[in-house]
């Protein structure tokens, strides 16, 4: 008996059968999910490189008004 994997097809049963094409799909249908969440973040990374400019000089505004208003002195309405 020779060990090619035609000839262990050929001698397994058919549950022995169903298991490996059930192995198979599950394998074929994890390396698709992989592949996808790789392409996903590839994305992603690429996506956030773009963005992070621009958000970082709207940040800078941001803060720069927020400096602005916290060095003013307080109402004298205002509680705190």
């Amino acid at each position: 008996m020779s060990l090619s994997l035609y000839d262990l097809w050929l001698s397994m049963g058919l549950f022995a059968k169903s298991i490996v094409v059930v192995m198979a799909v599950m394998s074929v249908l994890s390396w698709t999910a992989a592949f996808r969440k790789w392409s996903q973040l590839y994305k992603s990374q690429k996506e956030t490189k773009r963005f992070a400019p621009e958000f970082s000089r709207f940040l800078g505004t941001v803060m720069g008004i927020v400096n602005a208003f916290t060095g003013m002195a307080a109402s004298p309405r205002s509680r705190r």
